[in-house]
């Protein structure tokens, strides 16, 4: 099940996360996977309805922000293929910064 998909600003690609935190960035025009990555070390559960990803809205910062638990929040870096936080920033109960 796709819990998040969001285009880039440029709209030229397109990142899904799908409830079990599998990871796809694929080239709209050429149908190119950029990168394929299993993320569900990220989760204690089956991330579901929880997960959301977000593009960078700098055209420039091939940056993908991705909520799961609920209240976690990492970052995907597209080029690298690596989250850039080592430990996911944590807000209150609940959040829903999107």
């Amino acid at each position: 099940m796709i819990a998040g998909i969001e285009f880039n600003p440029s709209g030229e690609l397109v990142a899904i996360i799908d409830s079990y935190a599998t990871r796809l960035i694929t080239d709209v025009n050429t149908a190119n996977r950029k990168c394929h990555i299993d993320l569900s070390s990220l989760a204690a559960h089956s991330l579901d309805y929880e997960t959301k990803c977000r593009w960078c809205s700098n055209n420039d910062e091939p940056l993908v922000f991705v909520q799961h638990d609920i209240n976690k929040l990492n970052i995907f870096e597209v080029e690298k293929t690596v989250l850039t936080l080592k430990t996911p920033i944590q807000f209150g109960p609940k959040s829903n910064w999107f």
